[in-house]
C-alpha cells in the first residue's frame, strides 16, 4: 500500500495479486472515488469506479 497528498487529494492504492484499487479522498471536499483495476495478460484494465463522494 502507498499514499501521498497531492494539492486537496490523498492517494492510496492498495495491490493483490492482479486487483489493484486507486482511492482517491478529498481534503475536507467530500470527494472519495475508488478505482478498480484488474490485470490481464500484462495489461491492467479498468473495471469498476464508484464514487463515494458527498
Amino acid at each position: 500500500m502507498s499514499a501521498r497528498e497531492v494539492d486537496a487529494y490523498t492517494q492510496v492504492s492498495v495491490q493483490e495479486k492482479d486487483t489493484l484499487v486507486y482511492i482517491r479522498n478529498g481534503t475536507d471536499n467530500g470527494i472519495r472515488i475508488e478505482y478498480f483495476f484488474t490485470q490481464k495478460d500484462k495489461m491492467w484494465y479498468l473495471v469498476k469506479i464508484i464514487d463515494k463522494s458527498m
